[in-house]
């Protein structure tokens, strides 16, 4: 069996999938909880641009991240559903 087939079934045996999509939202949702901080002065950050523009590029890779990871999902649900790739049996 191919190897990478062996790695996709254990990916779903196991649930990587679900974990990894919690693995990213938790840091994520911190992440915007000390950007939020970081914006309104509060300590520790206090008004450092430097701290603002890392926590702003860090939520952009995480919620990308997790965009993809969930677009994934949502991408691999389309034959399941009967819908065609361009999701026209979704519109009202």
């Amino acid at each position: 069996m191919n190897p990478v087939r062996r790695m996709g079934i254990w990916a779903g045996r196991i649930g990587l999938g679900r974990k990894l999509a919690i693995a990213l939202a938790i840091p994520a949702l911190a992440s915007g909880v000390a950007t939020y901080l970081a914006l309104t002065g509060a300590p520790p950050f206090g008004p450092h641009p430097s701290a603002v523009l890392s926590l702003l590029n860090l939520d952009l890779i995480l919620l990308l991240a997790l965009g993809a990871k969930s677009g994934r999902n949502d991408v691999a649900a389309l034959p399941a559903h009967g819908c065609k790739s361009d999701w026209s049996c979704c519109s009202a």
